[in-house]
């Protein structure tokens, strides 16, 4: 990143593997499948560009909302995982906190979308309340502004070289 800001581009480095493709491939059925489910429409959202930092989350739901969707890729073991849980797949958690505090919206829907499954069982939905993140999100504020930091010190130093 520091070297990113140095030079005035994104890097020329990305990365894609199967299963961010067949995410990407799939988005759309799980959208359009939320959509009918919760009788909402989901907008297409830009990148949230808050300066130093930002945030991509998959659509906005209606004037309150945010909507993550994980097309969930290889066994169904891991979308098995999500419906035994009840809850989001708690290595999105941060993904999920950064949405509420980037957008400023009330709330968030993780969505685990997997054809494999039966057709009532291939999505499911698991909403994160704002109002019980305050914490988290407190703590996302103060790493991130660490995280800033160190990217400052980090172009100093290659400036400095």
């Amino acid at each position: 990143m520091a070297l990113e800001i140095i030079k005035g581009k994104k890097s020329e480095f990305s990365f894609t593997n199967e299963h961010l493709q067949r995410g990407h491939e799939q988005e759309p059925m799980a959208r359009m499948l939320y959509e009918i489910e919760r009788n909402v429409d989901v907008t297409h959202c830009e990148f949230f560009d808050l300066g130093d930092y930002g945030d991509s989350p998959d659509g906005l739901v209606e004037r309150d909302g945010v909507i993550e969707i994980k097309s969930v890729t290889g066994p169904p073991p891991v979308h098995f995982a999500t419906l035994q849980r009840g809850s989001f797949d708690p290595s999105y958690k941060w993904q999920l906190i950064g949405h509420l505090d980037c957008t400023g919206r009330n709330w968030v829907d993780f969505v685990s979308y997997c054809a494999d499954f039966p057709e009532n069982k291939q999505l499911i939905i698991h909403r994160l309340q704002r109002k019980d993140c305050d914490e988290e999100i407190s703590q996302l504020c103060i790493r991130r502004k660490d995280f800033l930091n160190l990217i400052g010190e980090t172009i100093a130093i290659i400036q400095r070289g």
